[in-house]
């Protein structure tokens, strides 16, 4: 009986077949991702592995992703920089290729009992559930999917902790992405070129990556409210 929409383009077509019933509440995911901030996200694991560093958590990578992180962690990457990388493909085969791609010293989640974590420089996450935590720990988010057919993973979860987001060329299918990457928070990757260069720089020039993490909390802060728009509706017709 009534439709509550994201954007003013889908106020507009429907109103243009005749549907006057409709809200602009906007996108119920941002209320649900700004809650992420106000809970306890502290993991005494990440922490030990951090241990003061500057940290790229990339999160939900494919096999492109990997190769791109990989060749610039082995290539590119100074002694004071750490990489958390939580592979969307958790298989163990899969993520001992990656392990052994890696030149330098990476251990697994499923290793870390037996480690000292603040030894290595590259933590790989072989396990679900963990990664908007260790978002969290973020100097730089690394968003995997990309590259592949079916695009981009979700950028809302660094974005709400205030992290710069670095992503592959394929992200025109959501709108989020595309917002953020006008607002200069999200910065699009082509080749293994651009993905160095886009990392050195935001590594080294804290003020920049400050910037553009800010810019990315902002967009989060000013996209609130969709969720009372509704329930306040729904609060009204239970009233009548």
């Amino acid at each position: 009986s009534h439709f509550f929409v994201q954007d003013k383009v889908s106020v507009s077509l429907l109103k243009s077949i005749g549907f006057a019933n409709v809200t602009l509440a906007g996108d119920t995911r941002f209320d649900r991702v700004n809650a992420i901030v106000q809970r306890d996200n502290h993991l005494d694991f990440v922490a030990d592995f951090k241990n003061g560093a500057e940290v790229l958590v990339a999160g939900s990578t494919w096999k492109a992703d990997e190769v791109l992180l990989v060749n610039y962690i082995n290539n590119n990457a100074s002694d004071t920089e750490k990489f958390i990388i939580a592979p969307h493909n958790i298989n163990a085969e899969a993520v001992q290729e990656l392990k052994k791609s890696l030149g330098t010293k990476a251990v697994l989640y499923s290793e870390r009992n037996d480690n000292s974590l603040k030894n290595y420089q590259v933590f790989i996450i072989d396990t679900i559930g963990l990664l908007t935590k260790i978002y969290s720990y973020a100097t730089i988010a690394y968003v995997g999917g990309g590259y592949t057919k079916s695009g981009v993973h979700n950028v809302l979860e660094p974005a709400t902790f205030g992290v710069p987001i670095v992503i592959g060329p394929n992200y025109a299918k959501f709108k989020e992405v595309k917002d953020l990457v006008e607002r200069e928070a999200c910065l699009v990757t082509k080749d293994q070129l651009s993905v160095t260069n886009v990392l050195t720089e935001l590594f080294h020039d804290a003020a920049l990556s400050a910037y553009k993490g800010d810019s990315a909390r902002a967009y989060i802060e000013e996209s609130l409210g969709a969720t009372t728009k509704i329930n306040t509706y729904v609060a009204s017709l239970l009233k009548m």
